[in-house]
């Protein structure tokens, strides 16, 4: 469940950076096997477009929830990004290690780009079975 929640949240930030966009509002989605729908949001600061922090954030509703629900059956699993606003001049200071993280999206924006989105995928994003 967790592989699949980083590879909709790394689906989400390569939206963002294909529109100039940052967000400031990650949302998960979850539908269980009877249709009950849950929402929950987290208000991020500064504004991102970085599918890391996007997949930390979708991750950490997602647990916070199942510590709730820990024998929950889905049926739905969406990742979401809101509060929207065009893409601003980064603090110089502030994000130093997210350089790194920065040229990895836009290496994998331009893979899948070229060569389709099934191209190349994270490895956070595989399943565990297919891991090993």
């Amino acid at each position: 469940m967790h592989a699949e929640l980083v590879a909709l949240a790394d689906q989400v930030a390569a939206r963002l950076r294909n529109k100039a966009l940052r967000a400031t509002c990650i949302g998960i989605k979850i539908r269980q096997h009877d249709f009950r729908t849950v929402t929950r949001q987290l208000t991020l600061a500064p504004a991102t477009q970085d599918s890391a922090t996007i997949g930390r954030a979708a991750r950490q509703l997602l647990d916070e929830w199942l510590s709730h629900e820990p024998r929950a059956r889905l049926r739905l699993l969406g990742v979401s990004a809101s509060a929207l606003d065009t893409e601003v001049q980064p603090d110089l200071f502030a994000h130093v290690d997210a350089v790194p993280q920065r040229k990895l999206d836009a290496t994998l924006d331009a893979i899948r780009g070229k060569f389709g989105t099934a191209s190349v995928t994270r490895a956070s994003s595989l399943s565990r079975r297919r891991q090993g």
